[in-house]
């Protein structure tokens, strides 16, 4: 017989047993979550500032082409706004990631577009750098004529701290590109070209005296590659021993003191040749004896144009670097060596035609001293404008005649009153009228001191020319410049290097600073130009000429704009016109 005790315990215990028979409950397991989604939703909960900044870090910190990728489908999943105060960065740093991720046609899009975009704050070490992942993205394309026009651009706009190293870049890819057809547009581009095919011409030195002749203000005469320059031959001796006669006494001797200063200064801080010097208020003759005597190879001055001339006359065997220019110039088929420097108004002349040629082609307004110096300075804009332009000069001569009566004139405007107050006349009636000026004017060219630019320059837009670039030449920058300096704001200026730093200085002491560096470069060394404190000189003939430097006046400073691959002969780019024109992007 069971015991119920028993009996219910084995029902307990069979309940059991069947509980532990049933199957358990089935439950969902969680998710598993993409870590690169779960990045994605991070993001996209984050501030906008912050998720930038985050992705800007993943794009700069990739290391390999696989993070690249994935930076850059973060940005692309979160593109930034233009508007963003990181939107430039970002770009660099996205089209270096592309450049990674060899996604390079994917990066030249992006760069050209953020560079082709007017409304984009693209600031000078940005445009170089965009410019530079550019040349990366193309080398890799093969797009080896592209990238080298863009390695020539961004050169100019290095400026001359990174000329070396460019310059030697550029020449290294035009000489892989010497088969490219070129067309008629005087570039930058087909200047190297140009220069890297006189190595494979038949007579390389025949072609290499042309192409100085073509190319006279081609970047590369800054620096010439040595294959091309070693090409240049001169009669130029060594510097050993230098004279200079220079007038020490007598009403010249002032001058005479401050060109000797900046020769022994220049001597000095070069550590380079020996200088004789010797008076020439003693004579010419007398001079030569003693140069003759300390046996001295290359005589600097002297300074006045009939010493000039009796020096040559003379026949020295000496290479000669006189101080002033002669008329007619110095017979160049002499057999010793003649070269002739000095601060011609003519340069200034030149190199501001040249410049405002760049700018517009219209008609330029010359507003010059009417006498035999305004002459000069007319005849030689004249023949360098032909060389770029149809237009003709308009020439308005000032002496001490009303100024606003000379702009008047020049701009046609007293000739548009004189119609009205003839109109009124015939009518017999008081009409209402606004002067206007003639519409053919594109630029305006102010030669004269200080004083007489700033009393011309404000008149322009007294008489409805205020839109017009108006250039004034170096002798503006004069003793008198800071009375006058708010007149002048916004000018353009033809000037001296030395001048941009101190205006109103010594240009004789710079004359002779330039006068030693050149008695010991010419030599092979000044093959076609050599930066001076006066100007960049290059020889013509028998002569070495400059080019200045162009500049804007502003409210408190001189700021120098670089000159880079133009329209005319590698000239300026210039900045758009404005009351107030920006120029960091051109700034050096």
């Amino acid at each position: 017989m069971i015991h119920p005790r028993q009996f219910m315990g084995a029902a307990i215990l069979a309940g059991l047993l069947a509980g532990c028979a049933t199957p358990p409950s089935t439950s969902v397991p969680p998710p598993v979550v993409d870590a690169a989604e779960l990045q994605r939703q991070q993001l996209a909960a984050m501030p906008t500032l912050l998720r930038e900044q985050a992705i800007l870090e993943r794009l700069e910190s990739a290391q390999t082409p696989a993070q690249a990728k994935e930076a850059i489908a973060l940005a692309q999943r979160f593109p930034m706004s233009r508007t963003s105060a990181l939107y430039l960065p970002f770009v660099q740093a996205q089209a270096r990631a592309l450049n990674q991720a060899q996604a390079y046609d994917d990066s030249l899009a992006l760069i050209s577009a953020t560079l082709n975009d007017l409304q984009l704050p693209i600031r000078l070490p940005e445009e170089i750098t965009l410019t530079r992942l550019k040349i990366q993205a193309q080398d890799a394309l093969g797009q080896d004529v592209k990238s080298l026009k863009d390695l020539i651009y961004i050169s100019a706009l290095e400026g001359l701290d990174k000329l070396p190293e460019n310059q030697a870049e550029i020449w290294r890819r035009a000489q892989q590109a010497i088969g490219t057809e070129l067309d008629s547009q005087r570039s930058e581009f087909n200047g190297w070209i140009a220069l890297a095919q006189v190595l494979s011409q038949p007579n390389p030195e025949q072609a290499m005296r042309l192409w100085l002749t073509q190319w006279r203000d081609h970047s590369a005469n800054l620096a010439l590659p040595a294959e091309v320059a070693n090409l240049l031959d001169s009669s130029w001796p060594v510097a050993g021993k230098v004279g200079a006669i220079l007038p020490l006494s007598g009403t010249l001797q002032p001058v005479g003191q401050s060109l000797l200063d900046g020769l022994i200064e220049q001597q000095l801080d070069s550590d380079s040749g020996e200088l004789v010097i010797v008076d020439g208020a003693e004579g010419v003759s007398a001079a030569l004896a003693k140069l003759n005597e300390a046996g001295v190879e290359i005589i600097v001055g002297p300074l006045p144009k009939e010493q000039v001339a009796e020096l040559f006359e003379l026949e020295p065997v000496q290479a000669v670097l006189s101080l002033n220019y002669l008329d007619p110039v110095a017979d160049e088929t002499s057999e010793s060596a003649r070269l002739i420097m000095g601060l011609a108004p003519e340069d200034n002349a030149r190199d501001a035609a040249r410049l405002m040629a760049a700018q517009s082609t219209e008609r330029p307004l010359l507003l010059v001293p009417g006498d035999q110096l305004g002459e000069r300075v007319v005849a030689a804009f004249s023949k360098q404008w032909a060389q770029h332009a149809e237009t003709q000069p308009i020439i308005q001569t000032y002496l001490n005649d009303d100024q606003r009566q000379v702009v008047s004139q020049a701009l046609g405007v007293s000739d548009s009153q004189t119609r009205h107050r003839n109109l009124e006349q015939q009518l017999g009636i008081e009409l209402e009228f606004t002067p206007r000026r003639r519409q053919d004017i594109g630029s305006v060219y102010i030669y004269g001191d200080s004083i007489a630019s700033a009393q011309l320059k404000p008149l322009l837009a007294f008489y409805y020319a205020g839109d017009l670039p108006a250039w004034i030449a170096d002798v503006a920058l004069d003793q008198n410049l800071d009375l006058v300096r708010q007149d002048l704001n916004g000018a353009y200026l033809v000037a001296m290097p030395w001048q941009l730093d101190n205006p109103g200085g010594n240009v004789l002491y710079q004359l002779g600073r330039d006068a030693w560096s050149l008695s010991q470069s010419l030599n092979g060394q000044l093959q076609a130009e050599y930066p001076g404190a006066t100007g960049n000189w290059f020889k013509e003939g028998a002569q070495l000429r400059r080019k200045l430097q162009p500049a804007l006046i502003t409210q408190d400073q001189i700021r120098p704009i670089l000159r880079i691959e133009g329209s005319y002969l590698s000239d300026l780019v210039l900045p758009p016109l404005a009351p107030t024109p920006d120029l960091d992007l051109l700034l050096q």
